[in-house]
């Protein structure tokens, strides 16, 4: 069987490289990019991806949705997030405007430093110049220039499941749809208001346990843009600050994502209205200042995903105990709410001038109950108590074409983090990052999102090296190296323990209608290995092969396939476990019917669970699924997206069949069986 997929991928392959075309300068769409966008986070935090990428692809989603980009309104998170500037092109244009006003032709770009033909090519599908709209006419433009946004959607398993059977001891009390709405009103990107709410299968609705309708609801109000005031957030919000070692939820950025992913940046204050229960803050945030001073305070609520599905946790509520997320107490002696909340204040100031920047921030979080440490030796080092505070140090300077940037974190313990960083522009086509963190052992940091291959930023230390280079119009190349070490015990790594991660990518671009990726990605890590009499560590070495190549054939048709290989070994054992994946995809989208068609049909064949391959789908407007291939057999997936005015209605059908396998899942959610099919259907509404 594998030798067959080896064939077929390519006889596929093969077959569209002898199209050959002139050379042309590919100008890469809005759509493009983000998928990149995504493929890359998905290299980067694969093992996490199911349940963290949705808030990204929320985020990218919100600053590309429905219009370009105001070149003169740049903030930095865009401009280096999802345009790829660098730091110096972004200083220049700051530079400029401030010289030379606001931009009236984006062909003005060549007449700044640091900007190329290319990079004007690159843009132009991204930004467009627009005015800054006077501030005095805002209240009488505020329903003039009013958009809404609507969404609805509907998702289920169809096999059913072992936990809706109620004649089972335990079973879930709600039925197996996935219900989700959105709603969100903005005016001159100045004030925005949103809600939304969620159920999840299992979950009851507008009854039982959850009279209230759905079991998550979220909202926020923002204002921006009122003289000193830059933004204020009610609600929901995310917040990001430094580089993440206090405090920081963005995604965008990690390995292999190239030389402008190896730093986190500063978004501040970002409303939110998530789709998920997790990763952002409920309460109230304040920006003040102008661009060389200013300032946040912020006060907010945490809570952590308490909701009952089954009979058996809703009867522990009358039995009077609660277990969740490390707490253990009567629920006399506090509410089931207090128990799954945490507050979370703090402050951060910046000063900012034309090349550097400083800040400094002190962030407190405090839990309404006592956090225990549990008994496994890995966790020695872990939080314990009922509050914790970090304070922290950043700065950011760029010299000529060269940026150093870095932050120092402590906790209130005086337990030190640190991060330090740099960017170097050799050539217009070669930049080259290296970036060093230190994190100790016993380093509490509980809203930290510093780069970093544990969860939390503690116990590692590590340098990291990444290469951008250029090598001609058609062909890029990138390359990374991380060399890392834990000084404590790890989850299933009974001892400090040591690795390393290379990994090389080349970008071909045929010609203009014929893309093609390789990828390619060692990783040495040291695990136990389990045997009659102690748990010692051994190295596995895993080697990861990616191919990808997209054609159009035509304007309203894109080919992509791609191949995956995946092969484990490690010094414990003679033989090697190998994993393999190719799909191919087909889309159809044509303007005369306002009808896109998605198709995709996928073939893999592992030998264990270690040797999963994750793969991008495209799914619905703001999510999309992070599909994890194991064990052996087939899987397609079809979506249909019709468009009429400002109507877009999305169906979205998929289906997994496992050759090897008479039941999917295990516990409540296990399926008998070999299918596991899941339909989807959206409808978003825009005015």
């Amino acid at each position: 069987m594998r030798k067959f997929f080896i064939f077929l991928f390519f006889r596929v392959s093969f077959s569209l490289y002898s199209q050959q075309d002139t050379i042309f300068l590919h100008i890469v769409t809005p759509d493009e990019w983000s998928k990149q966008i995504e493929e890359g986070i998905i290299e980067t935090v694969e093992e996490n991806a199911e349940s963290m990428l949705d808030e990204t692809v929320e985020e990218i989603q919100h600053i590309v949705d429905d219009k370009k980009m105001n070149i003169n309104d740049l903030s930095p998170e865009v401009a280096f997030g999802i345009l790829k500037l660098t730091d110096f092109q972004y200083y220049q244009l700051q530079l400029y405007i401030e010289n030379y006003n606001q931009l009236l032709s984006l062909y003005e770009l060549l007449a700044i430093e640091g900007f190329t033909k290319e990079d004007l090519e690159r843009l132009t599908p991204w930004v467009e110049v627009r005015l800054k709209p006077e501030k005095n006419l805002f209240f009488k433009n505020f329903f003039k220039y009013a958009r809404h946004h609507l969404l609805l959607r509907y998702g289920q398993i169809v096999e059913p499941m072992v936990g809706y059977d109620k004649t089972q001891p335990v079973y879930y009390m709600g039925s197996p749809s996935h219900w989700v709405f959105k709603y969100r009103f903005t005016t001159q990107d100045r004030f925005s208001v949103s809600f939304s709410g969620e159920k999840d299968a299992g979950e009851q609705f507008f009854k039982g346990t959850q009279k209230q309708g759905f079991d998550f609801y979220s909202m926020h109000l923002c204002l921006k843009n009122f003289g000193l005031l830059k933004t204020l957030a009610i609600g929901d919000y995310k917040l990001n600050m430094g580089q993440g070692l206090v405090m920081g939820s963005q995604l965008l950025s990690g390995k292999g994502g190239g030389v402008g992913a190896v730093r986190r940046f500063p978004t501040t204050i970002q409303p939110a209205s998530p789709l998920n229960e997790s990763n952002f803050l409920r309460g109230i945030a304040a920006h003040i200042g102008n661009y060389r001073f200013s300032g946040i305070i912020f006060y907010a609520h945490r809570f952590f995903d308490g909701s009952l599905k089954t009979n058996e946790e809703y009867q522990n509520l009358f039995d009077g105990t609660l277990s969740v997320s490390g707490y253990h107490r009567t629920l006399k002696e506090i509410s089931q709410k207090e128990a799954l909340r945490n507050r979370i204040y703090g402050v951060d100031f910046v000063y900012r001038h034309r090349i550097f920047k400083i800040g400094i921030r002190a962030v407190r979080t405090g839990f309404a109950a006592y956090v225990n440490k549990t008994e496994e030796p890995y966790k020695r080092y872990d939080f314990t108590g009922t509050g914790n505070c970090n304070i922290a140090f950043d700065y950011q300077v760029l010299i000529k074409k060269y940026l150093l940037f870095g932050e120092f974190a402590l906790d209130q313990k005086g337990t030190p983090a640190l991060l330090q960083g740099a960017v170097f522009e050799l050539h217009p086509k070669v930049k080259i990052a290296t970036l060093f963190r230190y994190y100790d052992k016993s380093y509490i940091a509980l809203q930290g999102g510093a780069f970093g291959l544990n969860r939390y930023n503690k116990n590692e230390t590590g340098l990291y090296v990444t290469l951008q280079c250029v090598l001609n119009k058609k062909l890029e190349l990138n390359y990374y190296h991380d060399i890392y070490y834990f000084p404590w015990l790890k989850y299933q790594t009974d001892a400090p323990s040591k690795g390393n991660e290379l990994g090389i990518g080349l970008d071909y671009r045929i010609h203009k209608k014929c893309s093609l990726t390789f990828r390619y990605q060692l990783k040495k890590r040291e695990q136990n290995f389990r045997n009659n009499y102690t748990n010692a560590l051994y190295t596995l070495n895993r080697n990861k092969f990616r191919m990808i190549m997209v054609y159009h054939p035509l304007e309203w048709i894109q080919l992509k396939t791609e191949f995956d290989f995946i092969c484990n070994q490690s010094h414990a054992v003679k033989y090697r476990q190998y994993g393999l994946l190719l799909f191919q995809d087909l889309n159809l989208s044509t303007n005369k019917t306002n009808l896109v068609f998605k198709l995709r049909f996928a073939l893999f064949d592992n030998d264990s669970y270690e040797e999963r391959i994750y793969a991008y789908e495209q799914d619905l407007y703001y999510t999309f699924t992070v599909n994890s291939y194991y064990e052996k057999g087939c899987r397609a997936y079809l979506m249909l997206k019709y468009s009429y005015k400002f109507l877009d209605i999305w169906i979205r059908i998929s289906q997994t069949y496992y050759s090897n396998k008479t039941e999917i899942g295990s516990g409540l959610d296990a399926i008998k069986g070999k299918t596991k099919t899941e339909i989807k259907a959206q409808v978003v509404v825009k005015l």
